[in-house]
């Protein structure tokens, strides 16, 4: 589980290193806080998730599509792997797996490829079948893969059955962050939570909610889901890889109960629905996604400097 970076009173600390002072109203910097006729924003933290921490089964999510991009047609037309409707859709699995092996037989490269993740993750399923001792080895495996594939319909019809569990099995392992506790004066808690319209005003005016913007540089379309642990806060942001730059969160209302639970420490849970996999765009390094959260207030503001 990783720490997050704590952004308040304009001051960027790591949960390492320690918070100098609690925030109050004398120490506002206009460079983080916004504040408006009936508008005031803080920045709260910022999530800075790296490739170790997207990961499948403890594989690290670059790999896991290095090796999809085997079981896939790469030289077509296509730019991305819908991975929700190939769990539905037996017809669009069909176009893929005509295409991939379409590619093998016209590509030895290709074949050999298919052929070492056949012998390094499903080998013992493809032994008796190819006539092969368990002894075996990879090059030897390969050798007798490719020279037999053209001509063996159960071979064929054996990689598209494996290639399609793995191809559905891709997915991305919840990812966990740490928010300890925020140093916040009452007097920036009570301006925060001040005069909010209850729970069920239907068109409330007077509001606190947690916004913010993601920005995604791997190449996946993804659902996130964070949930603020014991903080009862939870909501949904998609993600698009087709758009470049920051993409902004879902505004969700919050509470003073929310809040509190926020400011003394929370665990934040993230799972990850992926959506898409645009394999013909390539890994880049660097932070893979940085998500930026603040809080705004909205009406009822009572300031006094």
């Amino acid at each position: 589980m990783k720490k997050l970076f704590l952004f308040f009173a304009g001051i960027a600390v790591s949960f390492t290193s320690c918070v100098d002072s609690d925030y109050d109203l004398s120490n506002v910097n206009t460079d983080n806080i916004t504040l408006g006729a009936e508008e005031l924003r803080c920045p709260l933290a910022t999530v800075r998730v790296a490739l170790d921490d997207l990961r499948q089964n403890g594989t690290d999510i670059r790999e896991v599509c290095a090796e999809a991009d085997d079981w896939l047609a790469t030289n077509t037309g296509r730019e991305f792997l819908d991975l929700k409707r190939l769990m539905n859709d037996e017809a669009y699995f069909n176009e893929l797996a005509g295409e991939l092996l379409e590619e093998m037989a016209a590509d030895p490269t290709k074949r050999k490829a298919v052929a070492g993740r056949v012998y390094d993750r499903y080998r013992d399923e493809f032994l008796s079948m190819m006539g092969v001792p368990q002894s075996i080895g990879r090059s030897r495996f390969v050798e007798v893969y490719v020279t037999r594939f053209g001509d063996d319909d159960r071979l064929r019809e054996k990689t598209v059955e494996v290639a399609r569990r793995f191809l559905e099995g891709i997915e991305i392992e919840p990812m966990e962050f740490q928010l300890d506790r925020i140093n916040i004066s009452s007097d920036m808690f009570d301006m925060l939570t001040q005069n909010l319209d209850p729970r069920d005003d239907t068109d409330p005016e007077s509001t606190l909610s947690l916004e913010g913007t993601i920005t995604s540089v791997v190449p996946l379309s993804y659902r996130l889901t964070p949930e603020f642990i014991p903080a009862g806060i939870r909501f949904m942001m998609p993600v698009d890889a087709e758009i470049e730059g920051p993409q902004t969160l879902p505004s969700t209302q919050i509470f003073a109960e929310n809040l509190d639970a926020v400011i003394r420490g929370v665990r934040i849970v993230i799972p990850v629905s992926l959506e898409r996999y645009y394999f013909k765009r390539p890994f880049v390094g660097g932070d893979q996604l940085v998500i930026k959260l603040s809080l705004m207030k909205r009406g009822g503001l009572q300031i006094d400097f």
